[in-house]
């Protein structure tokens, strides 16, 4: 039988894991002589810039004609109604991020991403929480100031 093989989980087959596919660098050379860092496109080895695929070129171009510079594309987690401006909302972001790493509906490094950008939003929050409580110590004080007087 051909059945795909499964990951060294500790789950075992019963859990029906297959390997994610096989990350392909793109083997065209850039202008300074060195292997591109991109990865092919479908399976193929080349990458969105460097492919000869006909049909890849012209979802290139229609972008581009779109005034975008390259495909986009859409990223494979639901990410709609969640707040990162709340603790709430980065964990629920993390979570499904986890989960869909987990799935292979998106890539390590777009989970990578997401995990910068949520650690970026959560420092944010705190630094807007620590300036709500200096405003309202600043407040008190003064308060308190005043009451003694």
């Amino acid at each position: 039988m051909n059945e795909p093989e499964t990951t060294g989980n500790a789950a075992g087959p019963s859990a029906g894991l297959v390997p994610a596919p096989a990350y392909r660098r793109c083997t065209a050379l850039t202008k300074a002589g060195k292997q591109c860092i991109n990865g092919g496109v479908g399976g193929s080895d080349r990458c969105v810039t460097h492919t000869k695929d006909v049909g890849v070129q012209a979802l290139v171009a229609d972008a581009r004609r779109r005034a975008g510079s390259a495909p986009r594309i859409k990223l494979g987690m639901d990410v709609e109604g969640l707040d990162v401006r709340t603790a709430e909302g980065v964990q629920a972001l993390m979570a499904a991020t986890i989960a869909a790493t987990a799935t292979g509906r998106i890539s390590a490094g777009q989970a990578s991403a997401i995990t910068a950008a949520a650690r970026v939003a959560l420092q944010a929050a705190e630094a807007i929480s620590q300036a709500q409580i200096d405003a309202l110590a600043a407040q008190l004080d003064a308060a308190l100031e005043t009451r003694r007087r």
